[in-house]
């Protein structure tokens, strides 16, 4: 069989688009063999109405880097310009979490601040972001002010994870239980 059948699926109210493909054939510039099935996350734009208010609780260890930085996550390939910030996540008691990833060098700035504590390269972020759960897989691209692509699809497996977008705009994906662990809803 050599059909391409391209059906929606809807796991846990999570809408997937998915592709069966009966090889040989190619797709996305990859040869596929065989009985495969490829995922494919729907590409959303950010919706003002359903977004609230949310500031970030919890502090970082910041620092500067001078040369370019790759992170490969799962939620896609973070490219760094020099001058970024590698940033890794602290607990609630102050202990280094197994996570890093980076704020490019302008935005830094703008939205992260020194801690209270005054310890060496401990930050808070000083910004609130707007952020809501669109109940879908997706993906978006993080793309800067000055139109730098940062995460081209960052995906989002889960239906339950939470897209944020930043004080100057920026939008990315954060998992349901790192969200809930780090950002607090602000009200007013």
């Amino acid at each position: 069989m050599s059909a391409n059948v391209l059906r929606d699926l809807a796991l846990v109210s999570c809408a997937v688009r998915f592709l069966v493909v009966a090889g040989p054939c190619t797709f996305r510039g990859r040869t596929l063999t065989g009985l495969q099935v490829m995922t494919e996350l729907q590409k959303i734009h950010f919706n003002d109405a359903k977004a609230r208010t949310f500031r970030k609780r919890v502090e970082v260890l910041a620092f500067r880097s001078e040369d370019p930085v790759i992170f490969e996550k799962k939620w896609g390939e973070q490219r760094l310009r020099e001058g970024s910030w590698i940033i890794i996540p602290l607990t609630d008691d102050g202990r280094v979490t197994q996570d890093i990833y980076g704020c490019d060098g302008a935005v830094f700035p703008e939205t992260y601040e020194r801690s209270p504590s005054l310890r060496p390269n401990q930050f808070r972020k000083k910004e609130t972001v707007q952020a809501y759960q669109p109940g879908v897989a997706f993906e978006i691209d993080t793309i800067l002010p000055d139109g730098y692509v940062e995460v081209a699809s960052s995906k989002a497996d889960s239906c339950d994870s939470w897209i944020v977008k930043g004080p100057k705009g920026e939008l990315y994906p954060i998992e349901n239980d790192e969200f809930r662990r780090t950002y607090v809803e602000v009200v007013s």
